[in-house]
């Protein structure tokens, strides 16, 4: 086979090459969840069916993941050689004198490929790699905050449905004391004021229900949210929320922050940026030219071949300006990076005052106050009835119990959002750290 055989089907495969690459496109880059997608969460549900339908149904979430499957898409692009380039030249032709029409023409055709030195493509799809580990750690601070702000909000619905199980039984309470001092003035034994007084007292724990059933209701409203839901339809939460479990030691909890994603991403970005550096780098290495061809001369009908090689030569620019923009980058990853964590160590330290406080607290009000005031209270009624101790111990009693669950209430609800936002830096169960 002659060279212009073989010159001529190169021509061919390439064309064919090219036209397969030009018309087969990429597929359609699925998201993640759905977009629009609500679930309906009906009756009891675990902590599990909310992080699904909110994991599902956040579009945000699904932004974030689309945009690590364009950094993919950029990635495998990244490390593409460049194409050839066909080239067809004509000249010496409609002239004048001997150049009239074509009997004078010369033709050339010819094939060239730009090769890349220095290690440019290489360096540049380790770039686009980083640059995709980088939108990987995006992604999972997203999911990882998403997680955090549903496991908070669904330990706020379950103790909101517990604060009001406790007031309807502070209210049963309180009507069957009123019941009691209704008896007695029925029968004339104590003053009818101490009724309406008992009256008053169940009034209050009637509007501190009410207010109870509106914090429910609240509570259910800002867990459904997460998962696109105005109009919750579940009814209660499941979970358990009766372990107060020991909180491990402030510098234990500070190792895990550097596995947090924010703290990875801009161990990320310091990568990308290297990577960058390194391409930029690349750049003072110009890309060679060579091609070759046929050529033809219309004048004498002969023909001849050709091999030409084009160098661009780095006088004026070897890239430095991009190679001082890219040191820069590697600088401001690093700051950042170290922002990054002084904040995280700075939050979790606040959360740990927060939540070892609550935790002690808490302790000390279901070991002793709790028991102490539900004992009082019995005594005291019991003392009533038998006609030894004044309505007014009664109340105070009574106020002492009511206030003591109310407070039980809602430092178990504190603790338990603080655990959610204290494991969403470290990232595991704080039972697991221990």
């Amino acid at each position: 086979m002659t060279f212009k055989k073989i010159f001529f089907l190169l021509i061919i495969v390439f064309a064919v090459k090219g036209h397969s690459l030009a018309f087969s496109g990429p597929e359609g880059i699925p998201g993640s969840g759905k977009d629009g997608y609500n679930p309906a969460l009906t009756g009891e549900i675990t902590l599990e069916d909310a992080l699904d339908a909110a994991f599902s149904s956040e579009p945000d979430l699904a932004a974030y993941t689309i945009e690590v499957e364009r950094n993919q898409a950029l990635e495998e692009q990244a490390g593409e050689f460049l194409n050839p380039t066909f080239a067809m030249e004509m000249e010496e032709f409609g002239g004048t004198g001997a150049r009239v029409g074509a009997q004078a023409m010369g033709s050339r055709y010819g094939i060239s490929q730009e090769l890349e030195l220095g290690g440019k493509r290489k360096k540049r799809s380790q770039a686009a790699r980083q640059k995709t580990a980088v939108a990987r750690s995006e992604l999972e601070e997203k999911r990882r905050a998403l997680e955090t702000m549903v496991k908070s909000r669904f330990a706020k619905v379950y103790t909101a449905q517990k604060t009001l199980d406790t007031q309807q039984e502070n209210l049963e309470l309180v009507r069957n004391s009123y019941s009691i001092i209704a008896e007695l003035v029925k029968a004339g034994e104590v003053s009818p004021l101490l009724e309406s007084r008992a009256a008053v007292e169940v009034a209050a724990v009637e509007n501190t229900l009410l207010q109870a059933e509106q914090g429910f209701q609240k509570a259910r409203l800002e867990l459904a949210t997460t998962w696109n839901s105005f109009s919750p339809e579940f009814t209660s939460v499941k979970g358990d929320f009766k372990d107060i479990s020991e909180i491990p030691p402030m510098n234990t909890v500070l190792e895990y922050l550097a596995e947090h994603p924010r703290a990875r991403r801009w161990d990320a970005e310091k990568l990308h940026s290297q990577a960058e550096l390194d391409l930029a780098k690349s750049q003072i290495w110009p890309n060679v030219e060579i091609g070759g061809g046929y050529q033809k001369f219309s004048e004498n009908n002969e023909h001849a071949y050709f091999v030409e090689m084009r160098v661009p030569i780095p006088l004026f620019s070897r890239n430095q300006g991009g190679i001082k923009a890219a040191l820069a980058g590697t600088r401001i990853a690093e700051k950042r990076e170290q922002y990054a964590l002084l904040r995280l160590k700075n939050q979790a330290a606040g959360i740990f005052r927060d939540i070892t406080a609550a935790r002690a607290e808490l302790i000390a009000i279901n070991k002793t106050l709790i028991p102490a005031a539900r004992k009082a209270f019995n005594a005291v009624s019991e003392a009533f009835r038998m006609g030894e101790e004044e309505y007014l111990s009664v109340i105070d009693a009574q106020r002492q119990l009511l206030e003591s669950t109310r407070r039980q209430a809602e430092l178990t609800s504190s603790f338990f959002e603080l655990k959610a936002e204290l494991e969403g830096l470290t990232g595991t169960p704080l039972e697991n750290i221990l």
